[in-house]
């Protein structure tokens, strides 16, 4: 960042009690290291007063040199300088009133959001030739959208399902809230309206699926958070019938979109159209069905490989 970008500006660690830093080297040696090795500041302590401890202790063995702190030091204090901490530390406005919040959400930003969108989403494959989409030829469209909340009325849900609708589809939410267990089978009585919906969907022919809906749509909604390492599709399935896992990919048209994490297609190899919209919020859903229906291009370069590696493409 130095020497090859030309950076002069204050460097920073990233959380010092996360498993990627403190797994390196003790503590003792890890954090005067850092410091010696360009960074001017400490983001977050297992413990202020024993880092503290570390550091001098690392600049009287050797391990930072006094030059080097001293440089850090003065890039923190030029840093808080820029900002006018200190004047703003002696006006009182340190933290600003409630009339800054009038920010969010204004039109500039707004802008920002649509054009962001537009850019981002990426159609990773379409090797069915599925897209545009049309509620002429496909009218009617199966939702299943899957997300930490298996509600079917939840605004993210009611989001598309009114969106599409919108434009003229016929739209049928899949309820993944429904279960069926070995119980459920053994004794009739257990066999609620909604749980005899889901039997007919696991017993029905193709054939007859075929005369119910146009397009499969997955919207998947999953998304990552901090020290949630790994995020798989997890389908609901009963004695391998199949029920919401797309074991018909080959049977009628299927659409995959992820609104947030973009490696599903490592668990559903089989979606021959995929697309990556990144985010579920208004904006990028709103482009996102723009792109489906084939008035606006699709302008985004997957920042990753989709398929992780494999070459099933």
């Amino acid at each position: 960042m130095r020497q090859q970008l030309g950076f002069n500006g204050l460097i920073s660690t990233d959380a010092t009690p996360m498993v990627g830093f403190t797994a390196v080297m003790k503590r003792e040696l890890a954090i005067p290291t850092a410091i010696q090795n360009g960074c001017d500041m400490i983001l977050f302590n297992k413990s202020l007063e024993e880092d503290y401890g570390f550091l001098m202790n690392g600049v009287k063995n050797g391990i930072l040199k006094e030059e080097r702190l001293d440089e850090a030091v003065l890039r923190i204090l030029a840093t808080k300088a820029s900002l006018g901490l200190h004047k703003k530390q002696a006006e009182g406005t340190l933290v600003p009133g409630k009339d800054a919040l009038a920010v969010v959400g204004c039109e500039k930003h707004r802008k920002m959001a649509k054009e962001v969108a537009d850019k981002a989403i990426t159609l990773v494959r379409d090797e069915a030739s599925l897209l545009p989409l049309s509620a002429k030829k496909y009218k009617r469209i199966y939702l299943n959208v899957i997300d930490r909340n298996d509600d079917p009325n939840s605004d993210f849900v009611k989001m598309w399902k009114e969106k599409l609708e919108a434009e003229g589809f016929e739209v049928r939410v899949r309820d993944r809230r429904t279960r069926l267990s070995v119980m459920d089978l053994a004794d009739p009585s257990r066999i609620t309206e909604e749980k005899q919906m889901l039997m007919n969907e696991l017993y029905r022919s193709v054939s007859d699926m075929k005369k119910d809906y146009d397009l499969y749509l997955y919207v998947c909604n999953m998304e990552n958070a901090s020290n949630n390492t790994t995020l798989r599709l997890n389908w609901n399935v009963l004695f391998g019938l199949g029920d919401d896992a797309p074991w018909h990919a080959a049977e009628i048209p299927m659409l995959m979109v992820s609104t947030a994490y973009p490696y599903h297609l490592f668990d559903a190899p089989m979606m021959k159209t995929y697309i990556n919209a990144y985010s579920g919020n208004d904006d990028f859903v709103t482009a996102c069905i723009e792109k489906m229906m084939g008035r606006s291009e699709f302008k985004g370069i997957s920042p990753i490989d989709p398929l992780c590696g494999k070459d099933y493409i």
